[in-house]
Protein backbone atom coordinates (compact mmCIF):
# COMPACT_ATOMS: atom_id res chain seq x y z
CA UNK A 1 0.00 0.00 0.00
CA UNK A 2 1.26 3.39 -0.97
CA UNK A 3 0.86 5.97 1.74
CA UNK A 4 -0.71 9.35 0.97
CA UNK A 5 1.67 11.45 -1.18
CA UNK A 6 1.50 14.27 1.33
CA UNK A 7 2.50 11.85 4.07
CA UNK A 8 5.52 10.85 2.00
CA UNK A 9 6.86 14.42 2.14
CA UNK A 10 8.83 14.49 5.32
CA UNK A 11 10.13 18.03 5.08
CA UNK A 12 7.67 20.14 7.16
CA UNK A 13 8.50 23.31 5.24
CA UNK A 14 7.73 21.68 1.89
CA UNK A 15 4.60 20.07 3.31
CA UNK A 16 3.36 23.48 4.57
CA UNK A 17 4.05 25.10 1.18
CA UNK A 18 2.05 22.40 -0.59
CA UNK A 19 -0.74 22.65 1.96
CA UNK A 20 -0.88 26.45 1.60
CA UNK A 21 -0.94 26.10 -2.16
CA UNK A 22 -3.84 23.66 -1.94
CA UNK A 23 -5.76 25.92 0.47
CA UNK A 24 -5.12 28.96 -1.73
CA UNK A 25 -6.39 27.11 -4.80
CA UNK A 26 -9.51 26.02 -2.92
CA UNK A 27 -10.06 29.63 -1.78
CA UNK A 28 -9.77 30.92 -5.35
CA UNK A 29 -12.31 28.35 -6.53
CA UNK A 30 -14.67 29.30 -3.72
CA UNK A 31 -14.32 32.99 -4.59
CA UNK A 32 -14.90 32.24 -8.28
CA UNK A 33 -18.06 30.27 -7.45
CA UNK A 34 -19.27 33.03 -5.15
CA UNK A 35 -18.73 35.69 -7.84
CA UNK A 36 -20.59 33.55 -10.40
CA UNK A 37 -23.48 33.21 -7.95
CA UNK A 38 -23.48 36.97 -7.35
CA UNK A 39 -23.54 37.64 -11.12
CA UNK A 40 -26.59 35.37 -11.47
CA UNK A 41 -28.32 37.21 -8.62
CA UNK A 42 -27.45 40.55 -10.22
CA UNK A 43 -29.03 39.47 -13.52
CA UNK A 44 -32.11 38.21 -11.68
CA UNK A 45 -32.52 41.51 -9.83
CA UNK A 46 -31.99 43.52 -13.00
CA UNK A 47 -34.69 41.47 -14.73
CA UNK A 48 -37.08 42.01 -11.83
CA UNK A 49 -36.43 45.75 -11.91
CA UNK A 50 -36.98 45.84 -15.67
CA UNK A 51 -40.30 44.01 -15.26
CA UNK A 52 -41.50 46.25 -12.42
CA UNK A 53 -40.35 49.57 -13.88
CA UNK A 54 -43.42 50.08 -16.12
CA UNK A 55 -45.72 49.46 -13.14
CA UNK A 56 -43.76 51.95 -11.06
CA UNK A 57 -43.95 54.49 -13.90
CA UNK A 58 -47.72 53.98 -14.13
CA UNK A 59 -48.18 54.60 -10.40
CA UNK A 60 -45.93 57.63 -10.56
CA UNK A 61 -48.00 59.07 -13.42
CA UNK A 62 -51.21 58.38 -11.51
CA UNK A 63 -49.79 60.09 -8.44
CA UNK A 64 -48.77 63.10 -10.52
CA UNK A 65 -52.30 63.30 -11.95
CA UNK A 66 -53.70 63.14 -8.40
CA UNK A 67 -51.43 65.98 -7.32
CA UNK A 68 -52.63 68.13 -10.24
CA UNK A 69 -56.26 67.25 -9.45
CA UNK A 70 -55.72 68.11 -5.78
CA UNK A 71 -54.23 71.49 -6.68
CA UNK A 72 -57.18 72.18 -9.01
CA UNK A 73 -59.66 71.28 -6.27
CA UNK A 74 -57.92 73.58 -3.79
CA UNK A 75 -58.11 76.39 -6.33
CA UNK A 76 -61.82 75.72 -6.86
CA UNK A 77 -62.35 75.74 -3.09
CA UNK A 78 -60.61 79.10 -2.84
CA UNK A 79 -62.77 80.49 -5.66
CA UNK A 80 -65.93 79.21 -3.98
CA UNK A 81 -64.85 80.69 -0.63
CA UNK A 82 -64.24 84.05 -2.26
CA UNK A 83 -67.59 83.82 -4.08
CA UNK A 84 -69.30 82.88 -0.81
CA UNK A 85 -67.69 85.84 0.98
CA UNK A 86 -68.80 88.09 -1.89
CA UNK A 87 -72.36 86.75 -1.62
CA UNK A 88 -72.32 87.22 2.18
CA UNK A 89 -71.17 90.80 1.73
CA UNK A 90 -73.89 91.38 -0.89
CA UNK A 91 -76.53 89.94 1.47
CA UNK A 92 -75.34 92.19 4.30
CA UNK A 93 -75.46 95.18 1.98
CA UNK A 94 -78.97 94.30 0.91
CA UNK A 95 -80.05 93.84 4.54
CA UNK A 96 -78.68 97.28 5.31
CA UNK A 97 -80.62 98.80 2.40
CA UNK A 98 -83.82 96.99 3.46
CA UNK A 99 -83.41 98.29 7.02
CA UNK A 100 -82.91 101.87 5.74
CA UNK A 101 -85.98 101.65 3.55
CA UNK A 102 -88.01 100.33 6.47
CA UNK A 103 -86.91 103.30 8.53
CA UNK A 104 -88.19 105.68 5.88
Amino acid sequence: MDPDPEQQILDPKLRRILSNSFVAQRSREKKKNHLAHMEIQKKTFENEIAQKQPIQDLYQNKRQAQIVEEETLYQEIDILKNYSMFEDAEIEKNKGEVNREREL
